[in-house]
């Protein structure tokens, strides 16, 4: 039985239609949306603060643990930057992180098998997020 034939069979013995199913969806994502774009300066600014705090954290630790420092804190600033349209902010953010893994990268002498498993692809999103708020920026 193939997926989708579970889905319809699924749908045959409760009381909801396809279309029933994809209203609710889009009306879930909606609400997501809406929830979203309201965003509370101040809320922001904490959570920023916050925020900036770990990522100076997270690059002492990883100059003490001599390691790659996680990107989870700076993608996070660059999310709550990109949520108050501070495109100039996002960009700065992610450049920073990848100048701190440049330069753990030549302080490190990793391989070049290392670099290809496990640098590039912490630092793919965010190249990729600096291109996005490049073109959000054009755009104002």
């Amino acid at each position: 039985m193939s997926k989708l034939d579970t889905v319809l069979e699924l749908i045959k013995h409760t009381s909801h239609t396809l279309t029933g199913i994809f209203e609710k969806g889009s009306d879930h994502c909606r609400n997501k949306l809406d929830r979203e774009s309201t965003v509370d300066p101040e809320a922001n600014e904490s959570a920023l603060s916050k925020a900036l705090q770990l990522c100076a954290e997270e690059i002492d630790q990883s100059n003490l643990s001599k390691k790659l420092p996680s990107p989870k804190y700076f993608e996070h600033v660059a999310m709550l930057s990109r949520q108050t349209k501070n495109y100039e902010n996002e960009i700065a953010i992610c450049e920073m992180y990848l100048d701190v893994v440049s330069k753990c990268v030549s302080n490190y002498k990793l391989s070049k098998k290392k670099i290809a498993h496990e640098v590039k692809p912490l630092c793919k999103p965010m190249i990729m997020r600096i291109k996005n708020a490049k073109v959000l920026i054009s755009k104002q």
